[in-house]
This record gives structure tokens, C-alpha cells and sequence, in this order.
């Protein structure tokens, strides 16, 4: 039977952020205008935009539990629901992250940089835990990387409408680096002004990074070019550091996502023209996405930040797709990064001789100095589960924010 586009843009709801009028054609290497076929694929939906009680990991945590009421595109079948399964219970375990809109805009700042710089922080931009979640606001980033190209003089994406509230990313660690999936879910206004109820976007392809010097392989992945961003690719393709930057296209994978037969049954089976097509709009989805969490995490690796308690989230009762939507009671650590360092270690993240609960520990670099205060030699930590489960269990969510979020909850200018 075949597929319907209509609300399905991108095939998970997330809008491309570059310049509508270009399209990067994996197979022939070039930039060409779009035809009036390809731009059929882009969704015209309006988002709801409605105040959210629950965190969208909550939500992707219940709507997993109902894939034919919570899911945008679903087809029942033994492979696709095994693969949910194994994905909800991956998620239940990993570490949870959640970005402020200032700490966004400050990775996506960094994200512009010249490509020989973000060439060097890919190395050091390797995921802190071996499985976790990370969200954010993504109007917040979609403003900001409007800023960003009208610094540049790249044309504005002026269709806010259309962009998803929210977008999570599911990162795991595999034998060939970190594989990235993401999630979506809004509800939409149809073309008669009626209201869609909430629908989870599963992304058709996922991602893998290598976040190391030495290539995996001897192929460049074509859609590398997606990840760090066409309009970034285009403004820079003729910069010197262009070179280094891509030499990374060959420890990147563009595949089939591990959800994909949730959604296609025969997924690896489909005629190639409807393939290389989802494949071009999968591409679009993660458009900037690769540049954008090197900075992120380049970020959060960053020796120097002060680290601060905070009490656990309300309890809100929600109701998803005809079920209550369970809160995850969880511990939350906010993490600044001040203009000027400041280390401020909590007693969750070191050792005073007192029995600790059982927790996971980042992973991080480890830095040494010599006598002059030279770094000489950096190693990175792997993260792992630490302290006695008999003491209890801390289930960590992070929410990532700089200096100018804790003035502004303090009222200060």
C-alpha cells in the first residue's frame, strides 16, 4: 500500500533548516534547485503550540507503551514492534538530559564556527554516558540558527510554523562510536482549522559518529554533508579547514533507522526510488544536527563549570492517548558554564571516604598538568555505575544551562 506524505514531513514532522530552495543530491554531489516533484515532500502543517505539563521523554516513554494510538506512521508487525520494545526499554535506562534555551543558543553559536575549528572539537565532543536522552526547545534553536545566517547573509527560513516544538535524541554507545536517533511529537492543525491529537515522529534513519582522528573506513559517507549542515557546507565549501572536517565523512553511517520497520515492514525491501527519496528527506531531517551536538557536547565536556543541586520536578498527571503518562521521579543537576570558571564539585561527584548510593558517573577527560600549570597528557574517563545499590538508586536528569539562566531566575538583567 502506499505511503501517505501528508503530515508526515520529513517523515517525523521536523523541519529542514536551511535555505527551502536548495537541495544536496547525495548522488551527484551538487547543489541543484529543487523541482516542483521534490517539493511536494515538504509538509505545510501548522504545530500546536501549547504549554507542556510533561517532559517530551515522559511522553515518548508512554506513547511507546500505545504505537497505534501515540505513533505519527505505524504498521504492526513482529520486527517493528520488537524494535519498539527494545527501544522503550533502552530509554527507561539511560541518563536524561535537557538543554535551556540559552544554553542552545550558545552551542548553536558555537556550532558556527570555521570548520577547522569544529574539526578539533569533534574528538572532544564524545557523549558522557554510554546511553541517554537528550532534549530541547527546538523553536528556541530555530531562532537562533535564523540569527546565526542572517550574520552570514544566508537566506531565513520564514515557515516557523511548521517547526516541532520539541526534539529529543536518543544516543547510544555501538561498536563502531555513538548511534543517534530522534523523536518528535506535536499535535497539528489540519488545512480546515481542526486540531490533531499528540502523534510521536520516529526518525526512518539514524546516525553514527566515531568521534576519533583515525578513519573507520576508507568511504566518505555522501550525507555527512546533511550532518554538519547544507547551508553550512555551501557557505564554507571553498575554507581550507573544509578538508579536515570532511576527512570525519569516513567515520559517519546514514542508515535505516532501528525503528524504521515500526513504520515500513519491508522497509529494506521498498523500490529504490521511494528509498533514495526517504533517504533525501531522512537526510534533510538531521540537517545541522552532527555540528550542532559536537557542540553541545564539547560543551558539557568543558573542564571548568559549576555544578548546583536542584529539588526534583513537580508532579504533574497527564493524560497521552487514553493512558496516564508516568513522571519520572528523577534528581536534577544543573550544569552553568560561567564567563569566568568556578569549581564547585557536589558530593554526588566526589569520593570523602561515606558510602554512596548507586549512580551513574559521566564519562569525561581526565587532564594532566605539569608544574607550570602545562596540560601534558589527556585521557577520557569511560562513565559507569558506581557506589552500593543497597544504599538506594539515583536516577539522574540533567538540564544544562549558562550563566545568564540563573540570572534570569534570580530577576537580574
Amino acid at each position: 500500500m502506499a505511503k501517505k506524505f501528508s503530515g508526515t514531513k520529513l517523515a517525523h514532522g521536523k523541519r529542514a533548516k536551511t535555505d527551502p530552495t536548495f537541495h544536496y543530491d547525495p548522488l551527484d554531489g551538487l547543489f541543484n534547485k529543487q523541482t516542483n516533484h521534490n517539493m511536494s515532500m515538504w509538509g505545510k502543517e501548522t504545530v500546536v503550540r501549547e504549554e507542556k505539563s510533561v517532559s517530551l521523554y515522559d511522553e515518548i516513554i508512554a506513547g511507546l507503551s500505545v504505537p497505534k494510538s501515540s505513533l505519527m506512521m505505524y504498521e504492526k508487525n513482529k520486527r517493528g514492534d520488537f524494535a519498539i520494545r527494545q527501544t522503550q526499554k533502552n530509554l527507561v535506562q539511560a541518563e536524561k538530559f535537557t538543554l535551556t534555551n540559552n544554553f542552545v543558543k550558545t552551542a548553536l553559536s558555537l556550532s558556527f564556527s570555521y570548520p577547522r575549528y569544529i574539526a578539533q572539537l569533534i574528538p572532544k565532543a564524545i557523549p558522557c554516558f554510554d546511553n541517554l536522552w537528550i532534549e530541547w526547545d527546538e523553536l528556541a534553536r530555530f531562532d537562533a540558527l535564523q540569527e546565526e545566517f542572517d550574520k552570514l547573509g544566508i537566506p531565513t527560513d520564514s515557515n516557523r510554523k511548521s517547526v516541532t516544538n520539541r526534539l529529543g535524541y536518543h544516543i547510544e554507545k555501538s561498536s563502531k562510536g555513538f548511534t543517534y536517533n530522534f523523536f518528535t511529537c506535536d499535535a497539528q492543525y489540519n488545512d480546515d482549522g481542526t486540531k490533531t491529537s499528540n502523534k510521536i515522529g520516529l526518525s526512518t534513519f539514524e546516525w553514527t559518529l566515531l568521534n576519533d582522528e583515525s578513519s573507520l573506513t576508507n568511504v566518505e559517507e555522501p550525507f555527512w554533508f546533511f550532518g554538519i549542515g547544507t547551508a553550512y557546507s555551501k557557505f564554507h565549501r571553498d575554507d581550507e579547514g573544509m578538508a579536515k572536517l570532511n576527512s570525519f565523512s569516513k567515520n559517519f553511517t546514514f542508515k535505516p533507522s532501528f525503528l524504521a520497520p515500526a513504520m515500513w515492514p519491508n522497509f529494506d525491501n521498498e523500490e529504490p526510488r521511494l528509498f533514495n527519496r526517504l533517504k533525501e528527506m531522512g537526510g534533510h531531517g538531521i540537517d545541522g544536527d552532527v555540528r550542532f551536538l559536537t557542540a553541545v557536547f564539547a560543551l558539557l565536556n568543558y573542564p571548568r563549570y559549576v555544578r548546583a543541586m536542584l529539588p526534583a520536578p513537580k508532579k504533574v498527571s497527564t493524560i497521552r492517548w487514553g493512558r496516564r503518562v508516568p513522571k519520572n521521579e528523577v534528581k536534577v543537576v544543573e550544569i552553568e558554564l560561567p564567563k569566568r570558571g568556578v569549581n564547585v564539585h557536589s558530593q554526588l561527584f566526589t569520593g570523602h571516604g561515606s558510602p554512596k548510593r548507586q549512580h551513574g558517573r559521566r564519562g569525561h577527560p581526565r587532564r594532566y598538568k605539569d608544574r607550570s600549570g602545562r596540560i601534558i597528557k589527556e585521557i577520557w574517563i569511560e562513565p559507569k555505575v558506581v557506589g552500593n545499590p543497597e544504599l538506594g538508586i539515583i536516577n539522574h536528569e540533567y538540564v544544562l544551562q549558562i550563566q545568564k539562566d540563573t540570572k534570569q531566575k534570580k530577576g537580574e538583567k
